[in-house]
């Protein structure tokens, strides 16, 4: 049986990829998924306002280069840099440790970094999953950053070009 989700529903196959990669049990995965998802989606809106995104193919820009680049130019809000700052710093201590689980402190954590609004929808949507482990809340909380992402992304406007 095909457990994709239908590109009839308007997804793209980088969203059907995406929701496929929150379906995990394995925390660890979820968020290396996730990282990399994002990533992309940094990666696209420096190109989509850069005047010779080639360029960008010769400078080695880290995950958090890229966000403090996108903050610069204004492409990106402040929440979303605590955000990324989150999910980056979160990637690099599980890929690192071994036995290292995602806990209750790293959601705490990742609520501190969703900023006031978005922190309440966070939790609305999370009090639903009352018996959720943390793994499973935080998975939820990131769909929903890497959907605002996107949606920034996408709505963002192509610069006028320069003289």
């Amino acid at each position: 049986m095909d457990d994709r989700l239908p590109l009839s529903l308007g997804l793209t196959e980088e969203d059907e990829r995406f929701f496929h990669s929150l379906g995990s049990e394995d925390d660890v995965g979820v968020i290396l998924r996730v990282h990399l998802h994002c990533e992309r989606i940094l990666k696209r809106l420096l190109e989509k306002h850069a005047s010779n995104p080639e360029t960008l193919g010769k400078v080695r820009l880290a995950f958090m280069g890229r966000v403090y680049l996108l903050h610069a130019f204004g492409l990106i809000d402040g929440n979303t840099v605590s955000r990324m700052h989150w999910l980056d710093s979160i990637r690099n201590e599980l890929s690192h440790q071994i036995d290292r689980e995602l806990s209750e402190a790293d959601y705490l954590r990742l609520l501190d970094a969703s900023g006031p609004q978005s922190r309440d929808t966070i939790l609305s949507t999370n009090s639903l999953e009352k018996s959720a482990n943390p793994g499973a809340l935080i998975r939820n909380a990131l769909f929903f950053w890497r959907n605002n992402l996107k949606a920034a992304a996408d709505r963002a406007s192509v610069p006028a070009a320069g003289p």
